[in-house]
């Protein structure tokens, strides 16, 4: 149970680390959709308060959290325009 006195940016910050945590402990594959609409295919090697670390096939991408837009398992396709 979360303590009701709790920031919800902490309790925000929270959820981002045990996913990134998760998927660092399960060499889990991710795909990173950038505020550019970029995506960013790879796995997390490491992440701290603002950016995460992601080894893709060619090399290693350092992602700002802040131009995260979301965050899919690898074999899910791009989100659609409407």
């Amino acid at each position: 149970m979360t303590d009701k006195t709790e920031k919800p940016e902490r309790i925000e910050r929270a959820n981002q680390d045990q996913l990134l945590e998760y998927a660092i402990e399960n060499s889990k594959i991710l795909t990173f959709f950038l505020r550019s609409g970029v995506p960013i295919k790879g796995r997390v090697v490491a992440h701290d308060l603002h950016t995460v670390l992601i080894k893709t096939e060619k090399n290693q991408t350092l992602a700002y959290k802040h131009s995260i837009t979301s965050i899919f398992p690898a074999r899910f396709a791009a989100p659609r325009s409407s």
